[in-house]
């Protein structure tokens, strides 16, 4: 890990393997890098060189006087390109949002189930719309009456396939420590809009969502795909919301699949069978 000094503040950068690709890894909500770890490794050895910037509140990460937590998370995605000349990057969740709004001139994207509440109809996807801000109101509720770990596990019994329960006391004290930031979070990504210049400027766009995800998530990567210039979509069977730090194999061999010709290269792991 490393420490960056910046022009709008501080940026901590994890890295895995040392291929001469780079390839940039970008963390959900309520997670963090080290979230991604078996996934950089399945692609280190897929001879990707990964780099994954924490977020800002995340690790040591901040950045100075943002508007909102979107805002903040593109400024460090920008940051990252241009520091590591990154064409190709992988984003789960809240950092897809983040890597959509900030414009990054990628030869490739790859997205697990980007946070886009902008590609929902108000009428037809009513049901979900209203489960979403439930669960949002819910959280503010008990943050309100002090219970900030009944707010984070409204959160996680929603998206995450492991039941709060499941966790481990350790990943419950964090998580609940950062429940008034994830609300924050919640809140902003609900708001974020991606005006049209924003979609016509993504690059080629593979976005991934499991069969097993939410309702709401399989439906924001359909529409989103839909919305891309240059977009695909593909199913990942036997996956939900976490695949990528539950699941890293099969998302990696998507990822590296989409990613290896928008870069130029071959990674180790497909050799003469390098998908057409």
């Amino acid at each position: 890990m490393t420490l960056h000094t910046t022009d709008f503040g501080t940026v901590e950068v994890h890295t895995w393997g040392s291929g001469d690709h780079p390839l940039g890894l970008v963390h959900a909500a309520a997670a963090g890098p080290g979230s991604l770890s078996r996934l950089a490794r399945e692609l280190a050895d897929a001879g990707w060189f990964c780099i994954a910037p924490a977020l800002h509140g995340y690790g040591r990460t901040w950045v100075e006087a943002s508007s909102s937590p979107v805002v903040a998370q593109a400024t460090v995605l920008d940051w990252t390109v241009r520091t590591f000349g990154l064409k190709a990057m992988f984003s789960h969740s809240m950092g897809g949002l983040a890597a959509l709004f900030a414009r990054l001139p990628l030869s490739g994207l790859c997205l697990y189930e980007p946070i886009l509440f902008d590609v929902l109809d108000p009428t037809e996807d009513a049901d979900v719309l209203v489960d979403e801000r439930a669960m949002i109101a819910r959280m503010e509720e008990l943050l309100s009456v002090d219970d900030p770990e009944g707010s984070v596990a409204t959160f996680v019994e929603r998206w995450n396939e492991v039941p709060w329960a499941k966790l481990s006391p350790n990943a419950r004290a964090q998580l609940a420590a950062s429940a008034p930031r994830i609300a924050e979070e919640m809140r902003s990504t609900g708001a974020a809009k991606l005006d049209t210049a924003t979609w016509g400027a993504a690059p080629p766009t593979l976005i991934l969502h499991g069969d097993r995800s939410p309702v709401i998530a399989r439906r924001m990567a359909e529409r989103a795909g839909d919305r891309l210039p240059h977009g695909s979509v593909r199913m990942v069977s036997g996956a939900g919301h976490f695949a990528p730090v539950v699941q890293p194999r099969a998302v990696a061999d998507a990822v590296s699949a989409f990613l290896w010709s928008r870069v130029g290269a071959v990674p180790a792991v497909y050799g003469s069978d390098a998908p057409d």
